[in-house]
Formats: structure tokens, C-alpha cells, sequence
């Protein structure tokens, strides 16, 4: 049974320029916005390969607001070490406003207190490559979103 996690994200900036999607490299300079993010709860050990639940709103991200795509398609993750993670938008609003907000899953590969990671926005769904939402949950059997 996987150990249950409380764990908490702080943004703490971006400066990395490439990253890997199945040996291929995304060049990093085509998103407009990017952040790295960092599990700053406590995290009894090590998970791997760890479903993580990443709420977005402008909130939480500075300068999120008007510069998400409306449907969250040039939305991608990557590891530390540049590596595309896999996620899945579990729910994607955007308000009368035009404010977006999403609650994404995010696959990483080892996560523990200090793990880092990066959400890059704002580059052309077209040229990005595919995420298949469905290596998120490879490991179980069976997963249900409620609705809040």
C-alpha cells in the first residue's frame, strides 16, 4: 500500500533550457512561462513513481492568469533532469473573467521532500509532444476523479 502523502509546492523559478521526451529534445525556449516547483511538505521516504495532485491558478503561479491556453494543451511537465513527466488535467476552468485554473496530475518519478520539477506554458500545442494521460496511472488497477 503506497504511504500517504502531505506534501506542499513552492515555486521557486526556472532557468532550464531543454528537455527530453523519449530521447528526442523539447526545446524549452518555445514555451513563453516557466516554473519550477518543489514538494516542500513532509514526505515519509521515497515514492516512486508517484501520482502528485498540482493545483494551478493564479494563486499558486504568478502570472498564470491570461496566459494559459484555454483547454491547458501547451501545458507539459519535466523532471529535474529535463525528462517530459507524464500528467493528466483531471479538471481545466476558465472563468467569465478568462481566468484559467486547472487541477492536474502529475507522474513523478521519485518523489520525496525537495523533489523538483517544472510546468512550462505558453509554446504552440503543435509543435509539443504528446502526452498520453493514461501513463499517470499505470500502476493501479483502478482510479476515480470525484467532483468536488
Amino acid at each position: 500500500m503506497k504511504k500517504l502523502l502531505s506534501a506542499l509546492l513552492a515555486v521557486i523559478g526556472c532557468g532550464v533550457s531543454t528537455c527530453l521526451a523519449g530521447g528526442a529534445t523539447l526545446d524549452l525556449t518555445a514555451f513563453r512561462h516557466k516554473v519550477l516547483m518543489m514538494v516542500v511538505g513532509n514526505v515519509d521516504g521515497t515514492l516512486a513513481d508517484f501520482p502528485l495532485l498540482v493545483r494551478i491558478d493564479e494563486s499558486h503561479v504568478r502570472g498564470w492568469a491570461g496566459n494559459a491556453s484555454p483547454d491547458g494543451s501547451d501545458l507539459r511537465f519535466a523532471d529535474e533532469h529535463g525528462t517530459l513527466l507524464a500528467h493528466e488535467i483531471d479538471a481545466w476552468t476558465t472563468d467569465e473573467s478568462g481566468a484559467v485554473s486547472g487541477i492536474v496530475w502529475v507522474k513523478v518519478p521519485e518523489l520525496k521532500t525537495g523533489t523538483v520539477f517544472q510546468m512550462c506554458w505558453g509554446a504552440e500545442p503543435a509543435d509539443l509532444p504528446a502526452v498520453d494521460s493514461t501513463d499517470v496511472w499505470t500502476e493501479y488497477l483502478g482510479v476515480w476523479h470525484f467532483g468536488e
